[in-house]
């Protein structure tokens, strides 16, 4: 009878312990039921959290290479205009076909 009733107690215990760690915890957290099946769940995460990174990078690089681009570009043309004999700050009228009043007349 000892063995029966020490038997009773563990399994008493073992089911409280399901109960509690698999149905409890995450009722209380707010997640899925019985997580000791859900590790497919987690890797799903991860995954996601790791193609986010990549996007991230790739993102970064093309900021990176569009800011060396503009960079680029701003350096080119500020070359150009220094050479044209505006002062800086001044600026230089537009050239246009018709800003010429001899070829109207």
């Amino acid at each position: 009878m000892l063995f029966a009733e020490i038997a009773e107690i563990a399994v008493t215990i073992l089911i409280l312990l399901v109960l509690g760690t698999q149905i409890l915890v995450p009722l209380l957290r707010g997640t899925p039921f019985f997580p000791v099946f859900r590790r497919e769940r987690k890797l799903a995460e991860e995954l996601t959290r790791a193609e986010e990174e990549v996007r991230n990078a790739e993102m970064e690089e093309r900021i990176g290479a569009t800011r060396r681009r503009a960079d680029h570009i701003h350096r080119s043309g500020s070359d150009a205009d220094s050479g044209q004999g505006a002062a800086p700050g001044e600026r230089q009228a537009p050239e246009t076909e018709g800003n010429d009043r001899s070829q109207s007349l």
